[in-house]
């Protein structure tokens, strides 16, 4: 069945409007790039295992030194969530407003990290590749904002197609409904 008709029945106008929801999710949705973020900082990686009584256990496992302490990358993600946000995402940036604001997380990332060097146990020859590699994974998904080509792009996705065969209208009209003035055609 083509999509066009399996659009074209009550359960494939469904399962489409499902596929949609969830595909514009994971369009705006940035904590998978938050979370990958932390689990950089703390040096950990998250793997699933299985009990023997099938249960799945998520658990973190230490891949590396962590770049900082707890609390460094506590405060880390915290600014990072109120810089880039599902909400973030759907703005219409232009080039300059663009550079302004990656300008900005840039100086403003920079110098928490500097002040808290100590603090946070960043150690100083870290410094420049925690920025270095945060700026450019917001840099990747902030330009998805330039020019609203973010929003153009998944109007395709949330678009929905109704229609109804003869078939279903006719069932319609011989229904509970179909003896009443208000609901007839």
């Amino acid at each position: 069945m083509s999509d066009e008709q399996q659009q074209n029945t009550p359960m494939g106008a469904a399962m489409q409007g499902s596929y949609n929801a969830s595909t514009l999710e994971l369009r705006l949705d940035t904590q998978p790039i938050i979370d990958k973020i932390e689990l950089y900082l703390s040096g950990t990686r998250t793997v699933y295992n299985q009990t023997k009584d099938g249960q799945v256990i998520v658990q973190k496992i230490k891949v590396s030194e962590p770049k900082m302490n707890d609390t460094g990358v506590n405060n880390i993600i915290s600014f990072l969530t109120c810089c880039f946000s599902s909400a973030v995402v759907q703005g219409n940036w232009d080039d300059d407003w663009y550079r302004e604001n990656l300008y900005s997380i840039h100086k403003g990332l920079a110098y928490i990290i500097m002040v808290n060097t100590d603090s946070w146990e960043v150690k100083p020859q870290e410094r420049h590749m925690i920025i270095f590699t945060i700026m450019q994974t917001m840099k990747g998904f902030l330009s998805r904002l330039l020019n609203n080509e973010e929003r153009i792009s998944y109007i395709p996705t949330i678009r929905s197609v109704e229609t109804f065969s003869n078939n279903e209208q006719k069932a319609a009209n011989t229904g509970l409904t179909s003896g009443f003035g208000f609901f007839k055609k």
